[in-house]
């Protein structure tokens, strides 16, 4: 199965927005879903300034391709320290340093 992550035009968004039938929760601007959404409405969504992408599930990310909120929570489960980031750089650059 397909995961789809949408990246709001404003990066620090947070809330719920409905693509058709389908709610995205966004949590600093990003969301996922495993819901088909038409390739009409994602052209749209493109349209309207959202970057959508295709991720096979469970298909292993990056640091990089988490949220703030993802990074704090990764961090919070390995126990690491994040010294005070609040910046998504120096939060990556705090769990790559922990996890050495």
């Amino acid at each position: 199965m397909t995961e789809l992550r949408f990246s709001h035009p404003d990066p620090t968004h947070t809330g719920s927005e409905y693509i058709g039938v389908t709610v995205l929760e966004f949590v600093d601007g990003t969301a996922t879903t495993d819901v088909a959404v038409p390739a009409g409405r994602v052209r749209q969504l493109e349209a309207a300034g959202y970057t959508v992408t295709s991720d096979p599930q469970g298909a292993p990310d990056g640091l990089d391709s988490l949220t703030v909120a993802e990074l704090k929570a990764h961090a919070d489960e390995h126990g690491i320290d994040l010294d005070g980031a609040t910046k998504k750089a120096d939060i990556v650059a705090a769990i790559e340093t922990g996890q050495d």
